[in-house]
């Protein structure tokens, strides 16, 4: 069997007389800079070159990934390892740790406008930061979402990390279900910081709200679940222990959540009703959510 012939020129790889760009390397299926090519074909390091792109996927933003292996090729081997050995030494292991932003486009430098991260390897929140963030690892290992609320040193040394995470999670997931307005999530936050017990306060006719959304809620006069939007107007549906539907609207989400949270907790009838007539399908769609809190109004309603 004849050998397979690969030589690096400066510029491109030969492979059997084919002259391939080394901006179009990759391993695996990810893109691996030119410099460190050269490497992976050594005899000498092509060991000790996979081992290390092999650690650098386990980082999950590409530009830092790409930077560990541009390292390689400028400053060798060791040096890159003695940094992806760093990085998994400084992972969050599944529990909420702090971490600084780094550029999108400058390997691990800082953001030009810095902020704070902080992350448990699968969810990642970044912050504004006041002060300098140049002692904290860089996040090389979960997408940021970003957020407004700016954070200090000061407020970092006295935080229960732990709570701060969990709340911004659920502010974050509130916001997703339609629980809430993007707002009212650094409201959420900055009430976490000032008085904890008025962020869970904020937190309670939210999450409510939330399950009115997706799933289905009971009140005095049914079941109550939403129905849609449209040009800003919100509707739900009000869905009788007779089977009998109802729709009622508001002008906006807030004031929506009002009539619901009112309905479900204050006992307050719904007035402005108009009688709906659904189609089949949405019929399906109301049995659905209507049946874990009543499976036999759940079959009633089912188109015929």
């Amino acid at each position: 069997m004849n050998k397979l012939k690969v030589t690096v020129t400066d510029c491109k790889l030969i492979v059997r007389g084919v002259s391939i760009p080394l901006s179009d390397a990759e391993f695996n299926g990810k893109p691996i800079p030119e410099n460190y090519v050269k490497l992976l074909i050594n005899k000498e390091t092509r060991k000790e070159a996979v081992k290390l792109v092999q650690m650098a996927e386990r980082i999950h933003i590409e530009n830092a990934r790409v930077d560990i292996l541009e390292t390689a090729g400028k400053k060798g081997l060791k040096t890159a390892f003695e940094r992806v050995n760093k990085i998994e030494e400084d992972q969050p292991k599944g529990k909420p740790k702090i971490y600084r932003s780094i550029s999108p486009d400058r390997g691990l430098f800082n953001r030009s406008e810095p902020r704070i991260v902080i992350t448990n390897g699968k969810v990642a929140f970044s912050f504004p930061a006041i002060d300098l963030v140049d002692s904290f690892p860089p996040n090389v290992y979960c997408k940021e979402q970003e957020m407004h609320v700016p954070l200090t040193n000061k407020i970092l040394e006295s935080l229960n990390l732990a709570a701060f995470f969990r709340i911004v999670q659920k502010a974050v997931a509130a916001w997703f279900s339609g629980g809430c307005v993007f707002g009212e999530v650094d409201q959420i936050i900055n009430a976490f910081l000032k008085q904890e017990e008025q962020c869970y306060k904020m937190l309670e006719p939210i999450n409510l709200f939330s399950k009115f959304k997706m799933d289905a809620l009971e009140s005095p006069q049914g079941y109550l679940l939403f129905k849609g939007h449209n040009g800003g107007w919100q509707y739900g549906y009000l869905i009788t222990k007779k089977a009998e539907i109802f729709r009622f609207s508001s002008h906006n989400l807030s004031s929506l959540r009002q009539l619901v949270v009112a309905a479900v907790k204050e006992r307050k009838p719904i007035t402005r009703l108009t009688r709906e007539n659904p189609t089949d399908h949405e019929l399906k769609l109301i049995a659905e959510r209507v049946q874990t809190l009543d499976p036999a109004l759940a079959l009633a309603l089912l188109p015929r």
